[in-house]
């Protein structure tokens, strides 16, 4: 189905309702039977899709807002039935659908603690578990990244292979860490047996814990632990969580720099659509000049790539 993106008068509150319409009918389709896709009332040109099967009629699985060439990941929520990976793979194929060259989120992805009187007693950012156990965020693996990702490659990979204590200190050395409350390294001294252990598998160690649990317990010794560990790593990681869905040119800044990712689900979140993302997004039909600008630097990933290949073979 063909909408059209822009309404020849922007102020034509009938030509907007009725591209709105269309793309509602899109997300309808792509999402499937089992999905109730609204308009929200609340952001314009904004849409809310939601499992029909869930009893709580206030929780949904996305929030996404469709302007002209742009498509913006508002919010995305634990969805019955559907995977992190998967959501964020219909919305790809939304945006391939309508024609829509841009997408874009701000990661600010959290894993929340019990909440107490409308209060989370504890949370940290999921970004900062996941590159701590792979070197990148969970939207890095699925192509989102930053204008600043190859900074953040030279920065962050090397962190999953460092013992904990060389992340304490690394921290400590910093300016930015001299405001660190004595209690938190104090609490970190009480696991100090954990200090020599490598920080990619102490990582694994607590996400196998905190899987399959949508809430963490605030009241877990271990939790309090690891929470406070990556509020001092969270000033050692660089992470800029406005992201752009550019799978080509992170797979060519990763093969400049030479690293290799063996990423695993995160969090109870598959990611075995990822590569399928990928693929889908390379083949699409260059028709913009921000697509024929892609085109070219996929050519230059596949030259680089053919001769890495030749000087194996001498």
């Amino acid at each position: 189905m063909a909408c059209i993106k822009t309404p020849h008068n922007k102020n034509d509150q009938i030509s907007i309702q009725n591209i709105m319409n269309c793309q509602q009918q899109v997300i309808q389709d792509i999402f499937g039977q089992g999905f109730n896709v609204t308009q929200s009332v609340l952001k314009d040109r904004s849409f809310k899709i939601r499992n029909i099967n869930d009893r709580n009629h206030n929780n949904y699985c996305a929030l996404i807002i469709i302007y002209d060439d742009e498509l913006k990941i508002e919010q995305i929520y634990n969805c019955i039935s559907l995977s992190g990976t998967k959501i964020i793979q219909n919305i790809i194929n939304i945006a391939e659908r309508l024609d829509i060259t841009n997408i874009y989120l701000d990661d600010g992805s959290v894993i929340n603690g019990e909440v107490i009187n409308g209060i989370g007693a504890c949370h940290f950012y999921i970004y900062v578990l996941s590159i701590l156990k792979n070197g990148r965020s969970w939207y890095n693996k699925l192509g989102f990244i930053s204008d600043n990702y190859e900074n953040e490659i030279l920065q962050n990979y090397r962190l999953h292979s460092m013992k904990v204590i060389d992340i304490i200190n690394e921290c400590l050395s910093l300016e930015q860490c001299n405001n660190l409350k004595n209690d938190k390294l104090i609490y970190l001294n009480k696991k100090s047996i954990w200090f020599n252990r490598n920080v990619k598998e102490l990582i694994e160690y607590f996400v196998k814990k905190l899987t399959p649990s949508t809430y963490i317990n605030c009241k877990d010794d271990e939790i309090v632990w690891l929470i406070h560990f990556l509020e001092i790593a969270q000033n050692i990681i660089q992470y800029n969580s406005n992201l752009e869905y550019k799978p080509i040119e992170r797979d060519a800044l990763e093969l400049k720099h030479n690293v290799h990712f063996s990423d695993v689900s995160d969090m109870n979140i598959s990611i075995s659509g990822g590569k399928k993302i990928i693929n889908k997004y390379k083949k699409r039909k260059q028709t913009t000049n921000a697509n024929k600008r892609k085109h070219k630097q996929k050519n230059n990933y596949k030259k680089t790539k053919k001769n890495n290949v030749k000087k194996k073979k001498l």
